[in-house]
């Protein structure tokens, strides 16, 4: 991999000087340990910014005493990383942030000789340990430059309205709750192009058109403002997708369906059910996960995915930018499908160094896995080409198969 300034990469933040930070020392990390708090495991309810700027604060004596450094990051989790500290003195602040989410699941599990699923530690003399770390950071730095990303595009098309409120919040869940999706699910393919141009189904993404849904449940309300609403929001939404895709007659339907889930549905209870209706049609479904929410407890990713391949289902991650390919191999995810978000800004990226990089990844991963996403030009497909990709998805793509489709009806008639 290319080695850049990642201070620049957009929305790398906190995660980006982290990653800095670990290169710095990396030839002499004597005497430097990391504490990984992995608030992002929380339930949405208990990561509020009032209870999250508590947690940070608790560490503020720390820091301004001891040579520690506390790193925020966007997923919520918090790193720590002390040099030439005693690991006794972090024990105060860590068990603040422990009480403050006492009642939160997470904790049941963080004690009595189980695994602590909310504290990572990291001695960073140790080179095992250490490698570790750095390969969780670049994971994070990978994870918070999509939600920078996705931020963006979810600001652009709904930041627009009045934040949601305790005094409007009950209603918008009322509404949430009671209200049928069926006519707000969308439709858009995924192709693979071959020699000659030629081109070929793979699958059709279904997805909530989620402005809609707003205009529906809360009108005039951003209901994106609040990250632990719009994680409650999706919660929702895979459930009642789940309940509509399992009514479908699958045994003569062309080609394979792919639903965004998020990891926790794909553990849950209603995942289960809906695998009892269509389970022996496993195989024509991809289920897409959001990388920011596979980052946020990999060991439960792993576990969703080895379960979904081993009956059948095919996985997606979908939601990694192109600039994430120059410091993250997502080949170590081992999922089916590898879903890159392109950009018109990448297009004027002309390094050799970093297209090597990003080629070099590419072709690690599997040129039949990675697909190119928000495809809307053929600028866009000459970009991934070059990259080494052949399947691409994108309104540029939506017309070549409604193209694709009207020849294969004049052929049969």
């Amino acid at each position: 991999m290319a080695e850049r300034d990642l201070t620049q990469v957009a929305g790398g933040g906190e995660e980006a000087m982290l990653v800095e930070r670990l290169r710095k020392i990396a030839d002499d990390p004597k005497d430097h340990f990391a504490a990984h708090l992995h608030l992002s495991r929380l339930r949405a309810g208990n990561r509020q910014p009032r209870f999250l700027d508590i947690a940070k604060r608790s560490f503020d004596q720390l820091v301004v005493n001891t040579q520690s450094t506390l790193y925020p990051l966007a997923n919520s989790d918090l790193v720590l990383i002390c040099n030439k500290v005693p690991v006794e003195q972090t024990d105060e602040p860590i068990e603040k942030v422990r009480g403050l989410f006492r009642e939160d699941p997470l904790m049941q599990a963080a004690g009595g000789g189980m695994e602590d699923r909310f504290v990572s530690w990291y001695d960073l003399a140790s080179k095992d340990d250490y490698d570790r770390f750095y390969a969780t950071s670049e994971q994070l730095l990978a994870a918070a430059v999509a939600t920078a990303r996705r931020a963006e595009t979810v600001q652009s098309a709904a930041a627009k309205g009045a934040p949601v409120t305790a005094a409007n919040l009950g209603e918008i869940e009322r509404k949430l709750k009671a209200i049928r999706i069926s006519d707000l699910i969308r439709e858009q393919p995924a192709v693979q192009i071959g020699a000659g141009g030629k081109a070929a189904l793979l699958f059709r993404e279904n997805f909530i058109a989620m402005n809609e849904l707003r205009d529906r449940i809360a009108p005039g309300v951003n209901l994106f403002s609040s990250p632990w609403l719009f994680q409650y929001l999706t919660e929702v939404i895979d459930r009642k997708v789940l309940a509509l895709v399992a009514q479908r007659e699958l045994s003569t339907q062309p080609a394979a369906v792919s639903v965004n889930l998020n990891v926790a549905t794909v553990l849950g209870r209603d995942f289960q059910e809906f695998h009892q209706a269509v389970g022996a049609n496993a195989a024509k479904f991809v289920i897409e996960m959001q990388i920011i929410d596979i980052f946020a407890d990999m060991n439960a990713f792993a576990f969703a995915r080895d379960g979904l391949q081993k009956r059948g289902y095919r996985v997606l991650v979908d939601g990694i930018n192109p600039l994430a390919l120059y410091f993250f191999d997502p080949s170590l995810l081992k999922a089916d499908f590898i879903k890159i978000a392109w950009g018109p800004e990448f297009a004027s990226d002309t390094q050799d160094s970093r297209i090597v990089a990003a080629r070099e990844t590419v072709a690690r991963t599997g040129k039949d896995q990675v697909i190119l996403a928000r495809v809307d030009t053929e600028q866009a497909i000459r970009w991934g080409l070059n990259l080494g990709v052949t399947r691409f998805q994108g309104h540029f793509i939506d017309r070549l198969a409604k193209a694709i489709a009207t020849k294969t009806v004049a052929a049969a008639g």
